[in-house]
């Protein structure tokens, strides 16, 4: 490569030179033959005046192997000559453009400055994703949508499309990263989910084999958080690989690796073992509720713990960025026989997977599987949009009363076995009869189908699926495990209150105190009066149990909702929940998390599926979130029953007792908020059974308590 850039160069072919120098700069920096540098320099210098393009590529060569050889000041000096010749060009060169940005995030990662990485990386992807001037320039981008669109037109077989979008989302191979990691990471950035849920299609048209729709579904459901995390999961991967985690699932290449990492960045196990002791320390300390009270060694414990997790993250930002293969299995994929075996007799997995199209559903136990699909999704939409309508979740426009939804013959009923008889067939409805805890696997807006309401014919007649079984959630197929955890120690918990539970002070403060009165070692903290905690990440860390009386407005902040309403800070983020230390609460409840739903509208079921994914993949046992916020005094009643139920049942047991509790109780509709406006002129006594008030709730990941 080194002789073939410079004969083009003697003979004045300056674009092959270009590509051959791009080329073997990528080879010298995957080889950490990091003494190219100085002769790329030296080509820069006899290019200039002569070539732009040879002179950039030999530039960005250069600066790249600086950053790997630790020389950042040559590497910022490098990249500063690059600003210049992009300057005020007539010709566009924005692949060059995208380089040096992406050069600069690499310096920047490697100097713990992860700010200023963020936004050259972010720089660097918003030019690969292309423009109205430029196009696409990621290839595998324009061949997708190629497909997709020969396909539609029928210029392109079925057997010939699957083949082609099976090669071209393929998982990336260790020479993509190694020689073009950004154009590699442009490409899982890239919102592809269209094409995973048309090879699905396809898989179940043939009639593909269970092992093999497991497969996709699963592949589909992990495209949607790869999407949502930084540089398309690959950081994930990289952070869970170092810590030992899901190292079964890597190919022998992909261990050596990791290996080689550890071996030659021992900082970052010295840096895990560090925050380790840390968290361990600040948890023997006091709840940091009063930043006045707390000990000095406990504030500079907190800063050392900030500081080593912010250059743990830029650590593993820059290893994500560096021409380094990693497969990405965190979470882990999922395996048909690894997943039957985990189940327990009297288990049933719902896996559904909305494709556009079809609905297509998998029904395991661990003895036996099954595949089917509902061809028509619009009208599955359109029957759950009928649903939450006649039950009052629409906030917005409602229109249903408390009286209309309680009675026996309410619209919802019908709804509610039309949707349970189109989305599960009778095969399924028979299983469903037998089970003793259905895990749901839902997928896009299917999250906000309240299956704990559906109908379910028995032996002793026709019920709700929540009186017949307990019923839990977890975020993909793959994380099955989820479902299976550990009891955790809990020895002390957090509420955070605000008006949620009466628009009267003084009753949402009652009923507040009684919440935290279920549970011993509680410390209830009101948003009414003026909180002086140092950060919401380190009580995140501290607490054990955590309950927010208040509406989290996740409809349309979604990954940015904040899950602790204290400030505006980056940790009250549930995005952030996903950093290092992995210090989240073993038990989160949020009954007032806000969905699209609530204005009528079906999402993507983004603002369901993403925090849940926050949660348990920072290891939280279990969460209780809604899909609707309902707050009032039929909200505290069920949360201090399952408050106390959580201390001797499994988390899918405890919201099921929980729930058949309330249903006797009796409640002013004028004083429920969730059934407000409507109720506020004819103020009636209601059921506690009034679906609206218990049937979004989830119980997300379980375990069982000895």
């Amino acid at each position: 490569l080194q002789d073939a850039a410079l004969v083009a160069a003697q003979f004045e072919q300056y674009s092959m030179a270009t590509e051959a120098v791009e080329r073997l700069s990528a080879c010298a920096a995957t080889d950490g033959t990091v003494a190219l540098r100085e002769p790329l320099q030296r080509l820069a210098a006899w290019a200039n005046k002569k070539s732009v393009a040879l002179q950039l590529s030999a530039l960005l060569g250069a600066s790249e192997l600086a950053t790997y050889a630790g020389e950042f000041t040559e590497t910022d000096k490098l990249l500063r000559q690059c600003v210049p010749l992009l300057r005020n060009r007539e010709i566009l060169l924005p692949r060059t453009q995208a380089r040096l940005s992406f050069v600069s995030a690499l310096s920047a990662f490697a100097q713990n400055r992860g700010p200023l990485g963020a936004s050259n990386l972010s720089n660097a992807l918003s030019i690969m994703r292309g423009s109205v001037k430029t196009g696409a320039i990621v290839e595998s981008v324009f061949q997708t949508q190629l497909v997709l669109d020969l396909f539609d037109s029928k210029s392109l077989t079925a057997q010939d499309a699957e083949a082609i979008l099976a090669e071209v989302i393929a998982e990336p191979t260790p020479r993509d990263w190694e020689l073009a990691p950004l154009e590699t990471i442009a490409e899982l950035t890239t919102v592809r989910d269209p094409a995973y849920a048309k090879l699905l299609e396809f898989a179940i048209s043939r009639k593909a084999p269970l092992e093999e729709m497991l497969d996709g579904m699963d592949r589909l459901q992990r495209q949607r958080l790869y999407a949502a995390l930084p540089m398309g999961g690959r950081q994930f991967a990289w952070r869970a690989a170092v810590a030992g985690q899901q190292l079964e699932c890597l190919s022998p290449a992909a261990r050596k690796e990791v290996e080689s990492t550890l071996r030659r960045m021992p900082g970052l196990v010295s840096d895990a073992q560090r925050m380790k002791q840390l968290v361990k320390q600040l948890r023997q300390m006091p709840m940091p509720l009063e930043e006045r009270k707390l000990h000095a060694d406990a504030k500079k414990a907190f800063i050392e713990l900030e500081d080593l997790s912010a250059d743990y993250e830029s650590q593993l930002a820059l290893l994500s960025l560096q021409r380094r293969p990693l497969d990405r299995c965190s979470p882990p994929p999922a395996e048909l026989k690894r997943l039957q075996s985990r189940l327990a007799d009297g288990d049933l997995v719902l896996g559904l997977a909305l494709t556009g199209q079809q609905v297509i559903g998998i029904a395991l136990t661990r003895e036996r599987g099954m595949q089917w699909h509902v061809s028509d999704a619009e009208q599955v939409g359109g029957k759950l949009q009928a649903l939450l309508a006649e039950i009052g979740t629409t906030h917005d426009s409602q229109t249903t009363t408390a009286s209309d939804a309680s009675s026996p013959t309410a619209a919802w009923h019908n709804s509610a076995e039309q949707l349970a008889s189109t989305l599960f067939p009778a095969e399924v409805q028979t299983l469903l009869a037998g089970c003793q805890r259905a895990i749901m696997i839902p997928h896009d807006h299917l999250w906000y189908v309240p299956y704990e309401l559906l109908p379910l014919a028995t032996d002793a007649g026709t019920m709700p699926w929540i009186s017949h079984h307990a019923v839990t959630y977890v975020p993909m197929l793959g994380s099955i495990e989820l479902a299976f955890g550990d009891a955790p120690d809990v020895m002390e918990t957090v509420g955070i209150v605000d008006n949620f539970f009466a628009l009267d002070g003084a009753s949402n403060q009652t009923l507040a105190q009684t919440i935290g009165q279920a549970v011993p070692e509680s410390h209830t903290l009101s948003l009414a009066q003026k909180l002086n905690i140092p950060s919401s990440a380190w009580l995140k860390l501290r607490t054990d149990q955590l309950w927010v009386g208040a509406t989290i407005d996740a409809s349309e902040r979604g990954w940015d909702a904040r899950v602790l309403p204290l400030g505006d800070e980056d940790q009250s983020r549930v995005g952030s929940w996903l950093s290092v230390p992995h210090t989240s609460p073993a038990r989160v409840l949020l009954p007032g998390l806000r969905t699209a739903i609530g204005h009528g509208q079906l999402a993507q079921g983004d603002e369901l599926f993403l925090p849940i994914c926050a949660l348990l993949y920072s290891g939280t046992k279990h969460a209780c979130l809604s899909r609707w916020p309902v707050g009032g005094a039929s909200t505290a009643t069920l949360m201090q029953r399952q408050l106390e139920e959580l201390q001797s049942e499994s988390p899918s047991a405890a919201l099921r007792r929980a729930v058949l509790a309330l249903w006797p109780e009796q409640f002013v509709s004028a004083e429920e908020p969730s059934m407000l406006p409507i109720s506020r002129n004819t103020p009636t006594l209601i059921s506690g059974s009034h679906p609206l008030l218990w049937s979004g709730y989830m119980a997300i990941g379980d375990y069982q308590v000895d």
